[in-house]
């Protein structure tokens, strides 16, 4: 199981994320408000299968190139996205993503 936090400031930017979440039962979401109520939280519970974490990086990798995403945590480690190269931040996904406990 693998665990995303993403940090999103426009909820419309979530859209697809809520579609993957309706759509496949190996995607469990949890959708909160900051303390200042201008972000929001989306943590993400998949599934360690391949095709599952192939969808979910697909998507999150879209919304980092549109600047949709403000911050990315994946199983509890912070990847940065400002200031660092779109190309950087896809290939420490991928690597974060196929690490461990895949099936």
């Amino acid at each position: 199981m693998k665990q995303l936090k993403i940090e999103i400031e426009n909820i419309e930017d979530a859209n697809e994320i809520f579609e993957l979440a309706e759509h496949y039962d190996d995607i469990e979401m949890i959708q909160e408000k900051n303390f200042n109520g201008d972000i929001t939280i989306i943590e993400l519970y998949i599934s360690a299968t391949i095709n599952i974490i192939t969808i979910v990086s697909v998507v999150i990798k879209a919304l980092i190139k549109e600047k949709k995403i403000s911050s990315l945590y994946i199983d509890g480690d912070k990847i940065d996205i400002k200031n660092i190269p779109v190309e950087l931040v896809e290939k420490i996904i991928d690597k974060k993503m196929n690490d461990k406990n895949v099936k």
